[in-house]
């Protein structure tokens, strides 16, 4: 993880920089039109490029056109409240199902999905 080229998206202007460890050329800010700058990061990057933990972000990527591929993890817990996923989607979005996966010990379910484009 330390060796692995790292992007931080956000839409707070105060950050003007972002450090890891004694790893800081593996890590770069993304602070200004973060839609555009994944827009080129997709046609430079060879391989996945993995969101991790933001919906904001994956809403954001959604409305753009941008995500290819999305994997939930269901946990059979039920909170009652918190941000929801998918909120902010501007317009229908069809994916289709191309894995499911169940963790038997904790009865979590992997789903992963592509859109459809």
């Amino acid at each position: 993880m330390n060796k692995t080229q790292k992007f931080v998206a956000t839409n707070n202007s105060e950050y003007t920089e972002v450090h890891w460890g004694g790893y800081d050329d593996t890590i770069t800010l993304l602070n200004s039109d973060v839609i555009s700058k994944i827009r080129e990061l997709k046609r430079e990057i060879k391989g996945d490029i993995i969101v991790s933990a933001s919906a904001g972000l994956v809403q954001s990527l959604i409305n753009a056109v941008l995500l290819d591929e999305l994997r939930i993890i269901i946990h059979p817990v039920i909170l009652g409240s918190g941000k929801r996923y998918f909120d902010n989607i501007d317009t229908r979005h069809d994916m289709k199902l191309i894995e499911t996966k169940l963790y038997e010990t904790s009865g979590s379910m992997l789903m992963r999905y592509e859109t459809i484009k």
